[in-house]
């Protein structure tokens, strides 16, 4: 028998089933079968029989042998390993006088079992319900092609009896109505080794139980060394939450005497059977999963064996359960397999006999409904009338917005909340909805299949309270500014709610839950946090893909869209830009004031002075990440910025002077870098501003520190690039603007570039062969120790004989004594001149616990993509990483996590290279 593989999980079944109610009442209320007395006989059958390749009629109501007669006719023998030796059953039919009318069910029963021996039950082929001619029924089927030599095992010279027996019943009620004509036998023989018939079976069943991720469960359809899924209870699941998911199974074929299989299918059909509370059965439609052939198919004695599996269907069975209530179900399976047969297709089935194999479950928990939208009396979202549970949605209700498809006719729902309107977009009749509240709902599926076929759903008037996922992928959703109430979403949930994205205007957060951006979310006017609102959170490591933008100035928005009531307990975590075109430079307001640019409210303000504009200036911000540039030796700490960055990039790219605050949170300042030891105390604050993308940053300092408000202020700010806050007690002693390594015929030029230096002696210039053991080749003296305008170094490499990869790095000794290392740059001396496309060395390598960094020279910026993999070429590990133009130092993190071994890290950079290195993990 084939297995079957369950995962729970949750399906979304509508209330198709509904319109069956009705009929199994019909059928319940028939009662017991009614008796028709009715002068009825049997008055002629024949059977139709393809001997060895000849199509013979014979007639099995004529009592006696003879030509053209069934009963006591000898069919002959048969080579069972011939395959041109075949006794089919094609066709029968019969007659009986039926003056009442009412013998609708036309059968005929046959057996075949060796002379002598007993005999079996019978095996029954409908007739259908005949035709009635002046009290006359006559019952025909054709093109039955039933091998009739399927499965028999006798040696040569064994004799066989093929019985039949014609029947009529009355209203297909097998009791006392009953015509039936008496058994009629003809024999024959068979030789030779049989032939296996063509068949399926070994079925069974792949399921789990416990989620996607976890290893299937295979249970035996019937029976065997697995678990048998008939009469398996497959255990307790929460009806909203619960996972169990049928992923599939398999089935083996064999196939003989020239049929061919075609394909195969699972079918599956749940049902919940009367009980407390179901007082009636529920009965879903069956589905079906799709069996592919694995391999080619095996050669066996007499034909070939094919397996159909399917073990990643991802079914989960719970989902769609809740609005059938809570209990037990059952889940029934089948297998069939399509047969070309004789040119003919033909179905066999591997059903346990037709009542399929059978397994329960049990739901629990208080249901949250499914209630779908159809739209059948208007397009207002609080008419009952317009959805499927006649119900409008509430707080534990999730809603379907189905995509009804080009031509229709049927409007979507509109949202107005609390407000006087007409339906129909505005020309239909008035709905007064002044008391109805804001609509709410918990989960909303927005479904589609693309932006340009997809349902639609629009906020007009009112708040919109959505407590669970709001699913949108194909920008389903249109929020209105709201002409009589502003149209407000909120996000409500007190759990983790997930937003696809899209394009909204006012949008406020509550419940204190937190609320996952998957796509990109665009605000028009607003964004607010309520004092319980929880937090927004974006995948930083995805800037391109998942973020929040907030729209640029417009006539709803003079000051561009905002963002309001971040707290510490309520807050965008995660990645956010803005844009403001035409910036001018000395702006003022209408009283003549100085007017700042605050980019949203998002925690950063600009004013710019002198002779240039900045022209558009975009904005982004950062509150997931904090930078931890270097650690120190020598018993020197970790330099930390706090977990806010800002990117600024005016269109200008002349000379610029701004006026630049700085807003932060308490939270922001607690829990950095890797381990989330590191802190940054708050009088300590300074501004620092990178141009390598954080590879590197310059002091700035500050003139204003408000600690009661979060602001620091700094004026005179001339670099626009990567700003974030830092400790003024714990700078950089050297703060790197540049570092470069380049080979130059024989020799290797070493250059970087300060933009500020504090108590520094001077710089040792080491190299090394391997990347983990350094030696000084060379010492360059500070211009001065302290000092805030830029400096550039550079000492050339002269020592003879280079070969192969060399690493230099910089060691920065302070007058103290103390010393920082600078990340490694990589010169290749293998050929006559460097390489034109991009180094890339992994250090350290071998490695302990320590992080892995890359140091590369790239000659783009943008995302690379690092994947690792083990020997076997499995991926066990991938990380996204941002890299700048120039030089760059990329820790690789969590190789600590890996077991001890050979790795292989390949690594596609952002212009298209692709990179491979080996890196040992001890």
């Amino acid at each position: 028998m084939q297995t079957l593989t369950f995962t729970p999980k949750l399906l979304r079944q509508r209330r198709f089933l509904s319109f069956l109610l009705p009929l199994f009442a019909i059928f319940v209320g028939l009662g017991s079968p009614q008796s028709v007395l009715a002068q009825a006989a049997v008055t002629d059958n024949t059977v139709t029989l393809n001997i060895k390749g000849t199509s013979t009629t014979l007639n099995t109501q004529n009592p006696t042998a003879g030509p053209g007669v069934f009963n006591g006719a000898n069919l002959g023998t048969f080579d069972l390993a011939n395959s041109a030796d075949v006794l089919n059953l094609n066709g029968a039919t019969l007659t009986i006088n039926d003056p009442s009318g009412v013998y609708n069910d036309g059968q005929l029963l046959f057996r075949i079992y060796m002379t002598g021996s007993s005999a079996p039950g019978f095996t029954s082929i409908s007739l259908g319900t005949g035709s009635l001619s002046a009290g006359v029924r006559t019952f025909t089927v054709t093109g039955l092609n039933r091998n009739l030599l399927t499965s028999l095992t006798g040696g040569a010279g064994t004799g066989y009896n093929f019985d039949v027996i014609f029947r009529a019943n009355d209203n297909n009620t097998f009791g006392s109505s009953i015509t039936s004509a008496p058994v009629k036998t003809a024999t024959f023989t068979v030789t030779g080794t049989p032939i296996a018939p063509t068949n399926i079976g070994n079925s069974n069943v792949f399921i789990n139980t416990t989620g996607a991720t976890t290893p299937n469960t295979t249970y035996g359809a019937s029976s065997g060394a697995v678990p048998q899924f008939q009469g398996a209870n497959l255990g307790a699941y929460d009806i909203n939450t619960g996972k169990l998911t049928l992923n599939g199974g398999d089935l083996t074929t064999f196939e003989s005497g020239g049929d061919a299989v075609q394909g195969a299918r699972l079918i599956y059909q749940i049902v919940k059977p009367i009980q407390p509370g179901t007082p009636n059965p529920i009965i879903f439609s069956p589905s079906q999963i799709a069996l592919v052939q694995v391999g080619t198919g095996t050669a066996q004695n007499g034909g070939t064996s094919r397996l159909y599996s399917n073990n990643t269907a991802l079914r989960n069975i719970i989902s769609g359960l809740a609005n059938f209530g809570v209990g037990t179900f059952n889940i029934s399976v089948r297998y069939e397999a399509d047969v070309l047969r004789n040119g003919s297709p033909t179905i066999l089935r591997d059903d346990n006999g037709g009542t399929g194999y059978t397994a329960s479950f049990t739901t629990t928990g208080i249901p949250i409904l499914v209630d779908t939208w159809t739209g059948v009396i208007n397009d207002d979202w609080f008419n009952s009338g317009n959805w499927d549970l006649n119900r409008v949605p509430d707080f534990n209700t999730n809603v379907i917005i189905p995509d009804f498809g080009v031509g229709n006719t049927k409007p979507y729902p509109n949202i107005n909340a609390g407000v006087i309107f007409n339906t129909f977009g505005g020309s239909g009749p008035a709905v007064n909805n002044t008391n109805s509240g804001p609509a709410i709902c918990r989960d909303v599926d927005m479904q589609g299949s693309s932006q340009a076929q997809r349902s639609i759903l629009r906020l007009v008037n009112g708040r919109w309270m959505v407590y669970g996922s709001f699913s949108n992928s194909f920008d389903s959703y249109i929020q209105r500014l709201g002409s009589s109430a502003p149209a407000i979403l909120e996000f409500a949930g007190t759990g983790n709610q997930t937003i696809t994205g899209g394009t909204f205007t006012r949008v406020e957060l509550s419940g204190g839950g937190t609320k996952n951006l998957t796509g990109i979310m665009s605000v028009s006017l607003s964004m607010k946090f309520q004092p319980n609102g929880g937090l927004f959170t974006t995948d930083p490591s995805n800037p391109d893909k998942n973020y929040l933008e907030f729209s640029n100035r417009s006539v709803d928005a003079p000051d561009g869209a905002q963002l309001l009531g971040e707290t510490d307990a309520a807050y965008v975590r995660g990645f956010l830009k803005t844009v403001r075109t035409s910036v001018q430079a000395n702006e003022v307001d209408s009283n003549g004031n100085p007017d700042p640019r605050t980019f949203g409210n998002i925690g950063l303000t600009l004013l710019f002075g002198g002779t240039n504009n900045p022209g558009d200036v975009t904005v982004t911000r950062n509150t997931a990440e904090s930078y931890t540039p270097l650690v120190p030796t020598n018993g020197g700490s970790a330099r930390f910025g706090i977990r806010r960055i800002f990117g600024v990039r005016p269109s200008f790219s002349g000379p610029l002077v701004a006026t630049l605050t700085f807003r932060y949170l308490d939270t922001e300042l607690v829990n950095l870098g890797p381990q989330g030891t590191g802190s940054v105390p708050e009088p300590n604050l300074a501004l620092f501003v990178s141009t390598s993308g954080g590879n590197q940053f310059g002091g700035l300092g500050r003139d204003a520190l408000d600690q009661v408000n979060n602001i620091l202020t700094k004026t005179g700010v001339r670099t626009f690039a990567t700003f974030t806050l830092g400790d003024i007690d714990k700078p950089l002693p050297v703060s790197l603007t540049g570092f470069d390594a380049k080979r130059n015929g024989a020799d290797a030029l070493v250059t970087w570039q300060t933009a500020s230096e504090q108590n520094n002696k001077g710089y040792n210039v080491q190299v090394s062969v391997d990347g983990k053991n350094y030696r000084n080749v060379g010492f360059v003296a500070s211009e001065t120790p302290n000092s805030t305008a830029p400096k550039a170094y550079a000492f050339t490499d002269t020592e003879k004989n280079k070969a192969g990869v060399r690493y230099y790095r910089l060691e920065q000794l302070d007058l103290d004594g103390k010393s920082t290392f600078f990340a490694p740059r990589v010169v290749t001396f293998d050929g006559k001149a460097a390489e034109a496309s991009t180094s890339i060395v992994a250090y350290p390598n071998p490695l302990n616990n320590e992080t892995l960094h890359l140091s590369l020279n790239s000659s783009v910026s943008g995302t690379a993509v690092v994947r690792i993999l083990d020997m076997t070429g499995r991926q066990v590990g991938q990380r996204q990483v941002a890299i700048t133009l120039g030089s760059n130092d990329i820790p690789v993190e969590n190789m600590s996590e890996l077991k001890s071994g050979l790795y292989i890290l390949n690594v596609m950079l952002p212009s298209g290279e692709k990179k491979t290195m080996k890196v040992t993990k001890q």
